[in-house]
Parts: C-alpha cells; structure tokens; sequence
C-alpha cells in the first residue's frame, strides 16, 4: 500500500465529517464549508497524483485506494470549479429592483455574519447579469398564490411568513445544507397576476448560479 492509499482515507473522512457536521449542526455553516473545502482539496490532489503515476506505470496492477475513494471527491471539486467560472460571483438575484424586493420575515433567522439583506438595489442590478424578469400569468392572484404554495410543499421549501400577496421561504440544498432565503411577491395588472421574486444566499460571495436557477424553475412550472 503507498502512502497516497494511507493518507486518501483522513482526507475522505475530512468530507464525511463536514458534511455530517452541517446535517447534525455540529457546526456552524461557514466552518463546516472550510473542512468540506479542505476535503475536496486534499482528496483531489491525492488522486491527481496517483492516477498520474498509474498512467505512467502503463496501468499496471491495481489502481489503489488513494484513486478509487479520491475519484468522486475530485469529479465533485472539478464539477464545481468549473461552475465558479462560468458563473457570476454573486449570490442576490432579483425579477424587479424598482421598487425593490424587500425581505421583512427572513430577517428573524439572519445573523450577523450572514450576507445582508439591505444592499442598494442600484449596486445588486449593477453586479446582477442573469436579467430575471417579471412572469406575467392569466388567472387571479389567489390562483397563482395556490399555485407557488404547492410547488414550495412539494419541493420541502420551508416558509417563514406569508401574506395575500408576498410569501417568504427559507430554501435548504439537500447535500451540503446551504440555505437561501426566497421573497415571491403578487400582484393584479391588468386582469393578470404578476409574479417578482427575489433569492439570496444566506453565505458564501458565489451561489454558483443556484439562486437564479431557482426562480427560473419555479416561473418554468407556474407556466
């Protein structure tokens, strides 16, 4: 056995552990990311390093450990790499900045390392290239609301207030835990509902096109 096989199996238990931490809430989110990062990383380079020498031993013998448990957590760190960078490092996407979207339940959860809710709705549409806009539907606003309450039920999404017009939910990504707050706001114009929605990240400079992609899912069913 060599010493990438001995030292792949702390480096997995590292990924393991943080991902455990986040699901148990051991620990805080941003700590929790930092071990995961280090996992991936430390797991990828060990793999990087073994699959080179294997190719170069003209795949002799058995693969060893260090590439079978490294090859997930490098194909996971590669996957994301590559959203980084065709992704813009923003976490805060809206269908409408004037007026602006404004969160009035989801500041009851937000803490103080958290990212703000507040930033100028100037600096936000500025930084915002995705271009989300309003979805204009037939039918009346209590039809369309019923419509969203259900797609939100049925994706787990967690709501944290609610009124005739507006519904606030928390949105939690299955693996990693990474919660989003998402503010959807109604309204009647000209015998249609018009929908404006608004998502941002509660951590993390990038959501890595997750925020956008989640309005233009919930507008793709509502159509």
């Amino acid at each position: 056995m060599s010493i990438t096989d001995i030292i792949i199996v702390p480096a997995v238990a590292l990924v393991l552990f943080a991902v455990i931490a986040r699901w148990t809430d051991i620990l805080p989110a941003k700590a929790a990311f930092l071990f995961l990062a280090l996992g991936l990383l430390s797991c990828s380079i060990i793999s990087i390093i073994s699959i080179s020498r294997y190719i170069f031993s003209g795949f002799d013998g058995f693969p060893g450990l260090a590439i079978i448990l490294g090859i997930v957590p490098l194909c996971l760190l590669s996957f994301y790499l590559v959203k980084a960078f065709t992704h813009p490092a923003i976490h805060d996407v809206a269908t409408r900045y004037t007026p602006d979207i404004t969160f009035v339940h989801a500041l009851n959860e937000r803490g103080g390392s958290d990212n703000p809710l507040d930033r100028p709705a100037q600096e936000r549409e500025e930084q915002d290239t995705y271009k989300l806009k309003s979805l204009v539907l037939q039918g009346s606003v209590d039809e369309v609301r019923s419509q969203i309450v259900d797609y939100a039920a049925e994706h787990g999404w967690r709501q944290l207030g609610a009124t005739h017009s507006a519904l606030e939910y928390a949105v939690t990504t299955p693996l990693f835990r990474f919660t989003d707050d998402l503010r959807i706001e109604l309204r009647e114009e000209g015998g249609k509902t018009v929908v404006d929605a608004r998502s941002v990240s509660r951590m993390g400079k990038s959501d890595l096109g997750a925020n956008a992609a989640r309005i233009e899912s919930l507008f793709s069913a509502l159509r």
